[in-house]
């Protein structure tokens, strides 16, 4: 199923008496609905609670003969079912969950399909053509030189990488430098495949957690050990292959979600998952300058 909307919605009225205590006026949940013909999942969260469900369209007709309502404005209604993958409490709690939040108007999807084009029809997107990786253009081993130090080329991984409309392959590089610190080297974008950044770690006083740094939205600005910069891509990577001289923390099948924010003259790279995060600033490597990076191995 294929992401349809990302939205976020929030309780301004409830009649009646909630579930629980994090049923309230004010409480604000993310979401976001997949679809493909006739299947539609739901995915919502609020702080550490995370809620699934499985939706279907109803027509209005099929509503107000199930509840004996008065006809209503045309549009649509949607049912879910689903349970919580957090502790939050059996199965009957979890309906009657579901019942307050149709009833007191904390939809999951916008009412009545409002600014939900989705709603048109059962309409699926193409699929998205893969790109491989280019051929390798450095192997374990290579020494090079930047900035008037000497790194050698310690591991290796082809990484694949998911975005909104491209999925691609690339090769990322752990270079240690003489001076035993390190740096990741990654070569190919969907875009450009002669791309080439260099990332440097980052070890700020303060980090952001994992669920602040999934939080962020595309233009949004964040300001990270003195690096303000503004998101401007939003994506899953998978280590799909490893080969190194050392054991190192990168595994095969590994998943990480990134988000990369645009400053001047440098970028920001942020990944994590459930537990940890990475920051790293980012360099733009030239034609040029890598073309000297590989003439020194």
């Amino acid at each position: 199923v294929r992401v349809t909307l990302v939205q976020t919605s929030q309780v301004y009225r409830i009649e009646g008496e909630p579930p629980d205590d994090s049923l309230r006026v004010g409480s604000v949940a993310n979401y976001f609905n997949a679809e493909a013909s006739g299947i539609m999942q739901v995915v919502s969260w609020t702080g550490d609670i995370v809620e699934y469900y499985s939706g279907l369209n109803l027509t209005n007709d099929a509503v107000e003969k199930a509840f004996n309502l008065q006809p209503a404005s045309r549009g649509v209604y949607h049912r879910f079912s689903g349970g919580t993958a957090s502790n939050y409490g059996n199965n009957s709690n979890v309906w009657a969950a579901v019942f307050y939040v149709i009833i007191a108007g904390f939809f999951f999807i916008v009412v009545f399909g409002r600014g939900f084009s989705s709603c048109a029809g059962p309409r699926e997107a193409k699929p998205v053509r893969k790109m491989t990786a280019a051929a390798l253009p450095l192997v374990i081993g290579t020494t090079i030189k930047w900035n008037g130090t000497n790194y050698q080329v310690t591991a290796h991984v082809v990484t694949e990488i998911a975005a909104v409309g491209s999925i691609y392959d690339c090769h990322e590089y752990m270079l240690t430098g003489d001076d035993s610190n390190s740096m990741v080297l990654v070569c190919g974008t969907a875009k450009d495949a002669k791309n080439w950044t260099l990332y440097q770690p980052l070890d700020p006083l303060i980090s952001p957690t994992p669920t602040q740094s999934a939080a962020q939205k595309i233009g949004d600005i964040v300001n990270v050990d003195g690096i303000i910069a503004v998101v401007s891509e939003l994506f899953q990577s998978t280590v799909r292959s490893v080969d190194a001289v050392t054991p190192v923390n990168w595994h095969q099948g590994e998943v990480h979600f990134n988000y990369l924010a645009s400053a001047d003259h440098q970028s920001l790279l942020v990944s994590w998952d459930h537990s940890n995060v990475s920051l790293y600033r980012g360099e733009t490597v030239s034609p040029a300058d890598f073309k000297a990076i590989a003439s020194s191995k």
